[in-house]
């Protein structure tokens, strides 16, 4: 149990604060297992796209000549799309990866005991002031 107003944490209370803030990494190199694997995903995707994009380039030039125009508007469309597609990895994912550094942070930065010869620090609970 923690002493409030004592010395600070109990040795129970920081094996605690240092095996949640483990299990956080932990619970993250999961998650970057995850990512890592949909990161190949896309990439191998992307290639194939490319080879798509090829295949169809090369049709359209052989055919291009004998095609008229309505044939060659319609295939133009259809190759439009291929060529401004390609997968990206969203910046959603790289923020998740500075959000758990974060977190593991502020966790291991909680003080165990208090000094009075430090400064105060606030955590922000909030991105905005509610007033």
């Amino acid at each position: 149990m923690t002493r409030i107003g004592g010395t600070g944490l109990i040795r129970e209370d920081e094996e605690k604060r240092d095996n949640l803030s483990k299990h956080l990494k932990e619970s993250f190199d999961e998650i970057q297992k995850a990512i890592n694997k949909y990161e190949g995903i896309v990439d191998e995707t992307n290639e194939w796209i490319s080879k798509m994009r090829e295949k169809f380039q090369i049709y359209y030039d052989s055919r291009k000549e004998s095609w008229n125009d309505n044939s060659m508007s319609i295939y133009d469309s259809f190759k439009y799309d291929w060529d401004r597609t390609d997968l990206t990895i969203s910046q959603e994912l790289e923020e998740v990866r500075k959000l758990e550094e974060e977190m593991s942070k502020i966790l291991e930065g909680l003080p165990a005991n208090p000094d009075r010869r430090t400064e105060r620090k606030c955590i922000p609970l909030f991105s905005r002031k509610l007033v």
